[in-house]
């Protein structure tokens, strides 16, 4: 069987060949392959895509979480969460993984690029509402403004190929 690439990449109206290739994780493989090496604005549209499932995830927890913990809590645990998620969608879609560093220390580059995000959107969350938005809003805001934070992190310090690659 070819790879998941060239599957993909090929029509196939038989469904024992797609079948076949969601059994095997192949179809998985052959969109990040594609993904990979999509130009910068497909391929940040596709994260837009992980991001947007991880956000809402980050502010639905975040927001069941404010019944029992205050705000301050709440955010980097939701975030937390969230950046976990966002992790193997991102392994699974988009990125290709240990390409540059070993397993624990792309663990380590990642909880970097996290801690970083994480602190640009708690530390936003806390400020908007202090400063008088709805919950639910201000974690939406501050969401989006993790955003680019974290692509920028994954795709340029997290997940790049070394160089020549």
């Amino acid at each position: 069987m070819r790879d998941g690439a060239q599957e993909l990449a090929q029509a196939h109206p038989d469904p024992a060949v797609i079948r076949a290739m969601w059994r095997h994780g192949n179809a998985f493989r052959g969109l990040r392959a594609r993904m990979e090496n999509a130009p910068i604005h497909v391929h940040f549209a596709g994260y837009l895509l992980v991001g947007g499932v991880c956000g809402i995830c980050n502010i639905l927890v975040f927001l069941a979480l404010t019944v029992v913990m205050p705000v301050a809590a709440a955010a980097p645990a939701a975030f937390l969460l969230a950046a976990i998620l966002n992790y193997y969608l991102c392994l699974l879609l988009l990125f290709q993984h240990r390409i540059r560093w070993s397993r624990s220390s792309e663990w380590v580059a990642y909880a970097f690029v996290v801690g970083f995000a994480g602190a640009v959107d708690s530390g936003s969350t806390v400020v908007l509402v202090r400063a008088g938005l709805a919950t639910w809003a201000a974690k939406a805001a501050a969401s989006f403004i993790a955003l680019a934070a974290n692509y920028i992190g994954r795709r340029h310090f997290v997940f790049r190929a070394q160089a020549g690659e």
